[in-house]
């Protein structure tokens, strides 16, 4: 095929589907061509696309074909020469500029000669019109306030046009120095796609062309607002992107993918397990006599990769060119929902259309404003920390993945902090914690301490007593959970007894931690009552014994 007359296509970026660590471009665009086998040219594609990722689908006349697809990576002197033509006008420019404003400084001094000598010339005639009465005394106070207010201006306009002269001389010293620049450039590289298409009738053509590229990446945040009162949970969802792919993707519809970036291997063989009385010993396959032929080093042909909407890579034997005998000719159905099922991911439709430049910069994107539900319980072991502590478990009762990201976390209207969140599906749960709270008070007080004999044998038995004081300020009611503990004997001699446990807890593990779990209404009060005893012989020294 005569490729010396390629039609050329413009075809902007209309989609960008990110994922994690690479992006899916779709570009859309549309010329007209004639009959007979033709070359469809797309240039300035960047470096990091994926070969065997490039697809083009298409609309066209009754029988027309999409043939072949040719990727080629181009050195660009042309656009190199462009630059530096387009920079040597504008040099041209910036001097003829200069000299413009030259010339306008030179006005403004023949002004101040003109002035200077008319000055003098009044100075030189004033007295003697004055003698022959053909001027006034205040003739020259009004002549010297005219050439005063003459002076002011011109100077004004004067220091004006120096500045921007100073401007001017900046600009081209900056436009001279790219100039420069330009002159030790080497030809930049770009890839260009030909597209063979053969075609019966002529009339427009509509082609869309989808690749992946690398350097794209996207990740969550979230700020989530927790209101304790009413179990309710404001959640913005966000995403933060960034891409250095080498295009721009300007006013460009944006869609998030939870996918993850994976290759397609097969199910391992599972092998024998022997089991030998001695150690086997290590030969190598050179003394095996083992010997690999050519074809056992070369490296298998694998199927071409499948559409780019069931994957996105895969290797082929020839990833210059891209056959197809039968174009797709209908467009693929748009996605119509903010949240939809893709395979094993999830994709968020990002509504509207955004700009983000290939520099590296975060992009914050709005994914979704949720409103979650969530359960809250106030935790405190007042033996070591005489707080509660607010947890919540919110439940994800939407279609969304929340994957593993940062949480900005507020109670009402205050920020409490960051924290971290794993990956959560939809419908599962997920613990919040949000720090210690002073509306929920527990005190704990030792207020028994006896110590008397016991045995007959002789021996000691010390009793403590201690009372948990609770105080709920909230306005509604809240569920407690506390935590502490009876002491573990490690020797046969030490008799550990439970005398008292007000009220009753359910949860008391092996290690004899106790766990009650109480409801308190608003401003309620409540007291928990905690005793045992410890009972030894005498002449044992006991060490963890409770201080006070």
């Amino acid at each position: 095929m005569d490729k010396s007359n390629n039609i050329e296509l413009t075809a902007p970026i209309k989609e960008v589907t990110i994922f994690q660590g690479r992006a899916m471009v779709t570009r859309v665009g549309q010329v007209g061509i004639g009959t007979g086998d033709l070359s469809i040219k797309l240039k300035n594609l960047p470096l990091s696309i994926s070969p065997d990722s490039l697809r083009v689908s298409g609309e066209g006349t009754e029988g027309s074909l999409i043939t072949g697809v040719e990727l080629h990576r181009v050195f660009d002197t042309e656009s190199l020469n462009f630059e530096r033509r387009e920079l040597e006008k504008s040099y041209k420019a910036a001097l003829e500029r200069e000299v413009e404003i030259q010339d306008e400084l030179n006005e403004f001094e023949r002004e101040f000669s003109q002035l200077d000598a008319t000055a003098a010339n009044f100075a030189q005639d004033f007295p003697r019109a004055l003698a022959y009465q053909k001027a006034k005394v205040e003739d020259h106070q009004k002549f010297s306030d005219y050439i005063t207010a003459k002076r002011k201006d011109i100077t004004k306009a004067l220091l004006a046009k120096k500045r921007e002269m100073e401007q001017a001389k900046k600009n081209t010293a900056a436009i001279k120095g790219k100039l420069d620049q330009s002159a030790s450039k080497a030809a930049t590289e770009r890839n260009d796609v030909d597209i063979l298409v053969r075609t019966k009738v002529a009339g427009p053509m509509k082609l869309t062309v989808t690749y992946a590229v690398g350097g794209a990446n996207w990740e969550p945040i979230y700020d989530v607002r927790v209101m304790p009162d009413t179990e309710k949970v404001n959640m913005t969802y966000y995403g933060i992107v960034t891409q250095e792919t080498g295009e721009d993707w300007e006013n460009v519809a944006l869609t998030l993918s939870t996918a993850p970036h994976t290759e397609a291997r097969e199910l391992p063989e599972l092998q024998p397990w022997y089991l030998n009385s001695e150690m086997p010993v290590s030969r190598s396959r050179r003394g095996m006599g083992f010997k690999m032929s050519k074809a056992d080093m070369a490296m298998p042909c694998q199927a071409p990769p499948p559409a780019p909407e069931e994957a996105l890579g895969g290797a082929v034997c020839e990833k210059k060119k891209l056959e197809r005998e039968e174009p797709e000719m209908n467009m693929m159905d748009q996605l119509v929902s903010e949240v939809e099922t893709s395979g094993e991911a999830i994709v968020y439709k990002v509504p509207g259309t955004d700009t983000i430049m290939s520099d590296g910069e975060p992009k914050k994107l709005t994914v979704a404003l949720l409103d979650l539900t969530c359960k809250t319980e106030y935790l405190s072991i007042p033996k070591l920390s005489p707080e509660f502590y607010l947890k919540a478990k919110v439940s994800n009762e939407t279609e969304f993945v929340f994957l593993s990201g940062k949480v900005n976390l507020f109670q009402e209207d205050d920020y409490i902090g960051a924290t971290i969140i794993k990956t959560i599906a939809p419908k599962e749960k997920f613990d919040l914690s949000l720090g210690v709270t002073r509306q929920v008070v527990i005190k704990r007080e030792l207020v028994k301490k006896e110590t008397a004999s016991a045995g007959l044998l002789g021996g000691t038995r010390i009793t403590y007593g201690y009372e948990i004081k609770l105080e709920n300020h909230r306005k509604a009611k809240a569920k407690l959970v506390i935590m502490d503990q009876l002491p573990v004997p490690s020797h046969k001699d030490i008799k550990i007894e439970k005398l008292v446990v007000d009220p009753e807890a359910k949860e008391i593990d092996d290690l004899k931690r106790i766990k009650w779990k109480l409801y308190l209404d608003p401003e309620q009060k409540r007291t928990v009552h905690l005793e045992f005893s410890v009972e030894y012989p005498t002449k044992m020294t006991v060490y963890g014994l409770p201080e006070g």
